[in-house]
């Protein structure tokens, strides 16, 4: 008989472990809404309060210290308004996706202790504002 064990955490401390959190979006829309999908913004939000963004199947799951937010391919995000990066890590994965201001002004808002990092994304349309950073 083989048992097989799966140890986490480091032994020895007391210390919480962070696990990364993958979120796939998979709708365009720029909604908050318990309907099945998990758009952007929603993912975003499940990421900063590492929570669920909804009661029904399909929702974002919840992020977990440094998460990973996937966009579908080549797909064109129009936003409403700032997607807002809280106090957390997270990285957007957008192969080759589009997120559009739409001229609204800003697109991603860092704030806090907030980290991010995007890759294979193109932003359009939008008020670039370096005031204030080095």
């Amino acid at each position: 008989m083989v048992v097989a064990l799966a140890v986490s955490g480091v032994v020895g401390s007391d210390a919480p472990v962070a696990w990364a959190a993958s979120i796939t979006v998979t709708t365009t829309a720029d909604i908050s809404a318990d309907d099945g999908s998990c758009s952007l913004r929603e993912a975003i939000t499940a990421a900063n309060d590492d929570a669920v963004s909804g009661g029904v199947p399909g929702e974002c799951p919840a992020g977990s210290g440094s998460d990973t937010i996937v966009l579908p391919t080549s797909a064109n995000f129009v936003l409403a308004s700032a997607l807002a990066i809280l106090d957390s890590e997270i990285t957007i994965d957008g192969r080759g996706s589009t997120i559009d201001a739409d001229g609204t002004g800003r697109v991603l808002d860092v704030g806090g202790s907030g980290d991010l990092t995007i890759d294979n994304l193109t932003l359009t349309h939008l008020i670039i504002d370096i005031t204030g950073h080095n």
